[in-house]
């Protein structure tokens, strides 16, 4: 095994299938990463910080200049998207499923951490952006 070798991830728009790919190639490659702390910090790297559109993709961005209802089927229908869902699925399929003693979480962590996500509670993932996180606020 080579130790030291850079790659680059790129796609379209760098915020859907980069996140999906690297977050499991870091998983795969670092055991680190396979802890809860390491999990966390993955997270918050390659989806929080990147930009990852949290608002876009889970339907609660509302274009301005129309009525609310209208703006959440407009938002649902064009840019709507489970990506981070399905980036967890993944992640339940090697943790859970393919390599549970590998991993220092489980099934249960996946799923607080999605209720969470979707709770409304924290500012990072209300936002696609940190200006946004610190309006949600």
């Amino acid at each position: 095994m080579q130790t030291g070798v850079s790659c680059l991830v790129h796609c379209s728009d760098g915020w859907d299938r980069t996140a999906q790919v690297v977050g499991l190639a870091a998983m795969l490659m670092d055991p680190h990463y396979r802890t809860i702390r390491g999990f966390s910090v993955l997270v918050e790297r390659e989806w929080v910080r990147l930009g990852h559109q949290f608002a876009k993709r889970s339907g609660t961005t509302a274009p301005t200049g129309i009525s609310a209802l209208a703006a959440a089927q407009q938002t649902a229908q064009v840019d709507a998207s489970p990506i981070f869902v399905q980036w967890l699925d993944c992640v339940y399929q090697l943790a859970c499923v393919q390599y549970p003693a590998e991993f220092e979480f489980n099934e249960r962590f996946l799923i607080k951490l999605w209720e969470l996500v979707q709770s409304n509670r924290f500012g990072n993932f209300l936002g696609d952006n940190e200006k946004e996180w610190g309006q949600q606020n």
